[in-house]
């Protein structure tokens, strides 16, 4: 697709500069714990070291124990076995200035990691490509999802409106799904995708989503190389920066725990999500309360919508939901279409005592209620402690108005 468009403009997304500070700092000490032990054949990391060790690297002849660059070095190649990850003094500068230089900034980046890589990492092993990728939105926008450049690049991914447009992302009045993280990340992967088709490296990829592949191809044929480092002198400086920034952002958003950081309890928790097509007269707020959603939630998964309603200009519009009020939201659906037999509803239970949700089709009784006079929905709601939507999904009704002697199907644990 994006092949015969490479003389357009959105082949060639303007240079945005990086929302992190270059740092070029001198050697710091890191002094690291980790020790590498070698068991039998087997080589692995002491508890202090996340990475996983593969047999690819030879550790004979170590003694038992790597230097601080020899421990970033393996960690490094640890990280992707899709994408080289170079180490190099650079990249080791890069790493040093972003420890000891940038404890407010990491400490920030924390709070909204788990909570962003949750959204990207689904994405990005359904496009097949590099989990490491995920580390890229962080030298576009330190994971802000509103944020904008002076060249009009916005969203989590940086992409200009041009280049958004043709991927398919909506940019007006009502919506920018630029800052949409599902489907943000889904046009960053398809242009990510389409770069390494071009140039066959990643490396060269992210060079050319930085500068455009148009300066990439010209520092190619001028340099006669064939990789970044092959061409750094002939890229713009931002670009010569830019995929060191990215190898080094990607090691401290993975090990900033192993120096010393800590996630604090003011960090965004993560929120498995999904998109759900809904009709655009949907009252968001009832929608939240009919499905135990915080509306916070929906917020922060929704930086796109620039009111809190979805956009009338659609019949239907997708929102993103908690995963877990997914199955409650497609039965719904269902009854109000009138899908009666092609659901179970014994699938769906909401609990009234807190906002978690659980789904099992195990372990539950059945219990017939005969409506008496003067009860309600939510009366035989609060006597058997459900949620009264829940009612109305069980016995697929699409409205809470009960007659007397009227049977109703409680499920209970």
């Amino acid at each position: 697709m994006i092949h015969s468009l490479i003389g357009w403009l959105w082949l060639s997304l303007t240079a945005q500069p990086s929302m992190q500070s270059t740092i070029l700092a001198t050697d710091f000490p890191l002094n690291p714990k980790d020790t590498i032990i070698s068991e039998g054949a087997t080589p692995f990391y002491t508890k202090a070291s996340r990475a996983v060790v593969s047999g690819q690297i030879d550790f004979e002849g170590l003694g038992g124990e790597l230097s601080e660059e020899e421990l970033v070095q393996y960690r490094l190649k640890t990280l992707s076995y899709e994408m080289e990850m170079t180490y190099n003094e650079m990249v080791q500068n890069f790493i040093n200035g972003y420890i000891h230089r940038a404890p407010a900034q990491i400490n920030d980046l924390l709070t909204r990691r788990d909570f962003y890589y949750t959204l990207f990492e689904p994405v990005l092993k359904e496009k097949e490509m590099p989990d490491v990728l995920k580390h890229l939105s962080v030298i576009e926008s330190n994971l802000q999802p509103r944020v904008r450049s002076y060249a009009a690049a916005g969203g989590l991914w940086q992409i200009i409106p041009p280049t958004a447009r043709h991927l398919g992302l909506n940019i007006n009045h009502h919506v920018d799904e630029r800052n949409d993280p599902i489907k943000s990340t889904e046009a960053a992967c398809v242009y990510l995708q389409d770069l390494y088709k071009m140039f066959g490296d990643w490396q060269l990829a992210l060079a050319a989503y930085n500068c455009g592949p148009g300066r990439v191809q010209s520092a190619l044929s001028r340099s006669g190389g064939a990789t970044f480092w092959d061409i750094y002198n002939y890229l713009p400086y931002q670009t010569r920066n830019y995929v060191p920034k990215f190898i080094a952002t990607a090691y401290v958003m993975t090990y900033a725990e192993e120096h010393g950081y800590e996630v604090t309890e003011a960090a965004m928790s993560a929120i498995p999500a999904t998109a759900v097509s809904l009709t655009t007269d949907t009252d968001l707020s009832d929608f939240a309360q009919t499905f135990h959603i915080a509306e916070e939630d929906l917020d922060v998964l929704n930086p796109h919508l620039n009111t809190w309603s979805l956009p009338q200009i659609y019949s239907e519009y997708d929102l993103n939901i908690p995963q877990h009020a997914y199955e409650a939201v497609k039965m719904y659906q269902a009854i109000q279409n009138g899908e009666y037999e092609e659901i179970d509803t014994r699938k769906i239970d909401f609990h009234t005592e807190s906002n978690s949700h659980q789904f099992s089709l195990d372990s539950k009784e059945k219990i017939v209620h005969q409506v008496q006079l003067g009860e309600s929905l939510e009366s035989i709601a609060q006597l058997y402690a459900v949620n009264p939507q829940i009612l109305l999904l069980w016995n697929r009704l699409t409205s809470g108005s009960l007659e007397e002697g009227q049977i109703l199907t409680i499920w209970t644990n």
